[in-house]
């Protein structure tokens, strides 16, 4: 549970087995108590998992993985002003090392 900008948002598993994230204004929390009527920000997905979530003074970031034909971590950053979603497909150690090298070796050998 976090409060940012009058609002609490949570990541709860209600009715949501790879979880989902839902916001309530402050006021409304605070009146209702458990009774709060909640909404859905980051509906749930059956094929992706909430891992772990930062919030930052504009920005939601969610750490997921999705389960399809491979299973794939993946970053998507939420602007909270506007909504608009941006991501990124998360690396494993040794293939962004691979990844690295290769663009070293591009460097130190072009010709300059």
């Amino acid at each position: 549970l976090e409060h940012h900008n009058n609002s609490f948002i949570m990541v709860t598993s209600h009715d949501a087995p790879n979880f989902k994230i839902v916001t309530a204004r402050d006021e409304v929390v605070l009146r209702d108590g458990k009774n709060a009527k909640w909404s859905e920000f980051v509906p749930h997905k059956s094929d992706v998992q909430i891992n772990d979530v930062d919030i930052f003074r504009s920005h939601l970031i969610l750490f997921e993985t999705t389960f399809g034909f491979e299973k794939t971590s993946q970053l998507r950053i939420i602007d909270l002003k506007n909504g608009i979603e941006k991501g990124a497909t998360v690396q494993n150690g040794l293939e962004m090392l691979h990844l690295q090298a290769e663009a070293s070796w591009s460097i130190w050998n072009s010709k300059m």
